[in-house]
């Protein structure tokens, strides 16, 4: 902004030393009388030629040169002025939308960026995340395997010390019969014994 702020008041300068030393002084406004109006004694008059013959005249009643013809001028001026005025708001807003637009732009695109930058991050931290996550269910379905093959292994121990329970009982439970078995045979050896004698 500075240096547009240099370059246009270094414009104004330059177009004032322009007008001053080469354009104003051979500019002239000049105020004439109405038209048919008769010669006058002295004074200046500009008259029309057409193949060497007067054609008219008009009596000037004043003549303004340098900035006195540009203040005379005023009416040029102002129609000027708001021609330009005119153009250059135009071309102002014009400019002004595409310096809003492009600045616009940049700032989405910057924004755009972080929001990139913020989501590739946040991706980046969920899928570690899901990772962490996948190793955490891989061990424990391991360890829920292992688990499960314990629990085999010990409703096999389990069924096999139950039949080993069955057959040491059922094996006492034999000998003891056997056992009685033999007692109510020496009981009954002896109570014949004893009858004899």
């Amino acid at each position: 902004m500075k240096i547009l702020r240099i370059i246009l008041y270094a414009s104004i300068a330059i177009t004032f030393c322009w007008l001053t030393w080469w354009v104003l002084p051979n500019i002239a406004f000049v105020y004439l009388e109405e038209k048919g109006k008769p010669l006058p004694n002295s004074g200046l008059v500009m008259f029309g030629y057409d193949q060497s013959k007067i054609t008219g005249h008009r009596v000037v009643i004043s003549i303004d040169s340098g900035w006195s013809a540009l203040w005379a001028g005023w009416p040029c001026i102002l129609v000027g002025a708001l021609v330009g005025l005119g153009g250059g708001f135009v071309l102002g807003d014009g400019t002004r939308r595409v310096f809003a637009v492009d600045t616009a732009s940049k700032e989405a695109i910057e924004t755009a960026k972080e929001y990139e930058t913020s989501a590739t991050l946040k991706l980046a931290y969920c899928k570690y995340q899901e990772q962490k996550l996948k190793d955490g269910f891989a061990k424990l379905a391991a360890e829920n395997d292992a688990l499960v093959m314990q629990r085999v292994e010990m409703r096999k121990e389990k069924d096999l010390l139950g039949k080993k329970a069955k057959n040491s009982d059922s094996n006492e439970l034999n000998k003891a019969k056997t056992a009685i078995q033999r007692l109510e045979n020496k009981i009954d050896k002896l109570k014949e014994k004893s009858v004899d004698d």
